[in-house]
């Protein structure tokens, strides 16, 4: 897989294909449970933020890109973070759904503040998040819906 990372090899009943991707069934064979894909963007830093925003590192529209910073890693509940997907200064993060839990590790430890946002998680998903924080570490954790979001709909 892409740079040796396994972050799609999630399933015993996964397959690696030739150009080095990982084909794996919509629902497990092993826990039953529905496979699909979530994405979201995070702000946790906002010289972070600038930077991409500016071009000045990583992103999906220079020629020759720019170098990409590692910031920390990205794995499924239970792997090795060496086997996950790094975090750099591109923060989007997209990864499978369906009960598999995915572990933030910060190289410079977990940021104060983030938020997670242009989501796009199927509403039939649920996507786990562990985010490692000392001991008596107090949150304000606060959600805000889309402006066309009605609880109303059902």
């Amino acid at each position: 897989a892409r740079d040796d990372y396994v972050w799609w090899n999630y399933d015993p009943d996964c397959e690696l294909q030739q150009g080095g991707w990982w084909v794996c069934p919509r629902q497990s064979r092993r826990t039953g449970n529905r496979r699909n894909v979530a994405s979201f963007s995070m702000d946790y830093d906002p010289s972070i933020t600038s930077a991409f925003e500016s071009e000045s590192v990583c992103g999906n529209t220079a020629w020759q890109p720019p170098p990409c910073p590692h910031h920390g890693t990205v794995a499924h509940l239970g792997q090795d973070p060496a086997n996950g997907i790094p975090i750099s200064s591109n923060p989007t993060v997209t990864g499978p759904t369906g009960g598999l839990g995915w572990v933030f590790v910060w190289d410079k430890g977990t940021p104060k503040s983030i938020t997670f946002e242009f989501s796009q998680i199927d509403e039939l998903d649920e996507v786990i998040l562990a985010l490692p924080y000392r001991a008596g570490t107090t949150f304000s954790i606060r959600w805000d819906a889309a402006h066309w979001c009605n609880t109303d709909w059902g």
